[in-house]
C-alpha cells in the first residue's frame, strides 16, 4: 500500500500543477491602455503585445498624463550659396538649433537633435516646428531646402521651400551673432520664416 501511495503522488503533482504567469505575454493576450492603465485584451486585439510595452507608454494609473507620442528626427538639406544662419526649432524647444553656413560650405545636411513628443506637449494632431534663415551681409540669394521629417525613425514628411532674397536684402534687428533678414523681393511666399507641422502617424 504505501509503494501504491508514493507511485501516486508524483503522478498528483504532475497533473495538478499549472505554471502561472503574471505577466501573460501569449500570443492570445495583449493589453490596451485607457485612463493611464493597462487591462488585458481579449484575443490579442489590444494596442501593446506585452504588458511591459503597454507600461512603458501608460501611466498605470499613477496619473502621469506623458504618455510618449514618439521620436521626432529632421534631416535639412541646404543647397544654396550664400552664407547663412539657420535656426531650426521645434514647437517644445523654441531656437533649440542654430547652424551657421558659410565660405565653402554654404550648402550642408543639417541634422538637428531628434525630440521625444509627449501627450503633454502636444494638443494637436502634428508635430509643430520653424525654420528661420538669418545672415551676417545684405546678401541676396535663394536657398534651397528639403526637409524630411522622421517618427520613430520612418519618414513622415519631406517639405521643399525656397528662403532668401531675390533683391534688396536689408539687415535688421542685431542679436550680436546673427541679423534677421528683411528683402524687398523674397524667394517665395515663406519670406525667411517657414513653420511646418507634421501629421503624427
Amino acid at each position: 500500500m504505501k509503494r501504491l501511495l508514493l507511485a501516486f503522488i508524483p503522478l498528483i503533482c504532475f497533473v495538478g500543477c499549472e505554471v502561472s504567469d503574471d505577466n501573460d505575454d501569449s500570443p492570445n493576450t495583449s493589453y490596451n491602455c485607457t485612463d493611464n492603465d493597462c487591462f488585458s485584451a481579449d484575443g490579442g486585439s489590444g494596442q501593446y503585445a506585452t504588458l511591459d510595452d503597454c507600461l512603458s507608454v501608460c501611466g498605470n494609473g499613477s496619473g502621469d498624463t506623458n504618455n510618449i507620442i514618439g521620436e521626432f528626427c529632421f534631416e535639412i538639406e541646404v543647397n544654396s550659396s550664400i552664407d547663412a544662419f539657420y535656426s531650426f526649432s521645434p514647437v517644445l524647444d523654441w531656437g533649440a538649433g542654430w547652424f551657421y553656413l558659410t565660405g565653402d560650405n554654404t550648402s550642408a545636411t543639417i541634422t538637428p537633435p531628434c525630440y521625444t513628443l509627449t501627450s503633454s506637449n502636444n494638443s494637436d494632431n502634428d508635430f509643430d516646428y520653424s525654420l528661420e534663415m538669418a545672415a551676417l551681409e545684405e546678401e541676396n540669394g535663394c536657398s534651397d531646402i528639403e526637409i524630411r521629417v522622421f517618427q520613430d525613425g520612418n519618414l513622415i514628411d519631406t517639405e521643399n521651400i525656397l528662403l532668401g532674397c531675390i533683391e534688396g536684402a536689408n539687415l535688421i534687428g542685431s542679436n550680436e551673432v546673427y541679423w534677421d533678414l528683411e528683402c524687398e523681393s523674397y524667394c517665395s511666399i515663406f519670406g525667411n520664416t517657414f513653420n511646418g507641422a507634421s501629421i503624427i502617424q
